[in-house]
């Protein structure tokens, strides 16, 4: 069983610290949302781990991990949501100028875009994230099972240069608001996912890591030096 790693929990809790701040009209709201969502899509690629998807069997697994973890929680959280609609709205949870009471059909529409991702209730609204992520680790874990079968030199290279491509995509569609079929925060942020996992790959924590303790080891060496003298 592999070691917990304290340093993605801390990361994780700064970030919590910091969507709430921004939705709490904090003074630096604007620059905490330059980057606040994107620390969670780069801690979530640090923590994909290739040897889960080595072969068929295990990328099956995988994705019905995925699916236990991510889209069963959402759809639950927000059928239930939908089902108290009409409730929310008495209880003047919902502003009635922008809710309307549901009959049968209603309920069956909304539950069935829930099932397919598209659409959430305000109760619920943060669960995009949910929704994004899901799709976009089903979405790498794939590529990189596909990348891994063709047995071809410079993988990480392939890849990034797949994500960078998918971001480009999503950028011009974002800006021609075009956003039928998917939703184009799945190519956007795919990138995100990929730099966590490249920096995984090159250990670049590890490394600043051994670079604090060397500097520590250095300093302490130093302080007694001088005590000596």
């Amino acid at each position: 069983m592999r070691e917990r790693n304290i340093q993605i929990d801390i990361l994780r809790g700064i970030a919590m610290i910091l969507i709430v701040l921004g939705h709490c009209g904090f003074p630096l709201t604007r620059f905490i949302y330059l980057f606040h969502l994107a620390i969670f899509f780069i801690i979530s690629g640090f923590c994909f781990d290739n040897s889960k998807i080595m072969n068929y069997k295990k990328l099956r697994e995988y994705i019905i991990t995925k699916i236990k973890r991510l889209y069963i929680p959402y759809i639950i959280g927000n059928i239930v949501c939908v089902l108290l609609n009409n409730i929310f709205i008495k209880m003047k949870l919902y502003n009635i100028d922008n809710h309307y009471i549901y009959n049968i059909k209603d309920y069956s529409t909304n539950i069935l875009k829930v099932l397919l991702f598209r659409g959430h209730t305000e109760m619920l609204g943060a669960t995009w994230f949910l929704e994004i992520l899901f799709l976009i680790s089903i979405l790498y874990a794939v590529t990189e099972y596909l990348i891994n079968k063709t047995g071809f030199k410079y993988k990480r290279i392939i890849h990034f240069s797949i994500s960078i491509g998918l971001f480009s995509i999503g950028y011009v569609l974002k800006n021609l608001e075009i956003n039928i079929l998917f939703k184009v925060q799945i190519l956007t942020c795919y990138w995100l996912y990929d730099i966590g996992r490249n920096i995984r790959e090159i250990k670049i924590s590890e490394k600043l890591h051994k670079r604090t303790f060397q500097d520590n080891n250095n300093s302490s060496l130093f302080c007694q030096f001088m005590y000596l003298k």
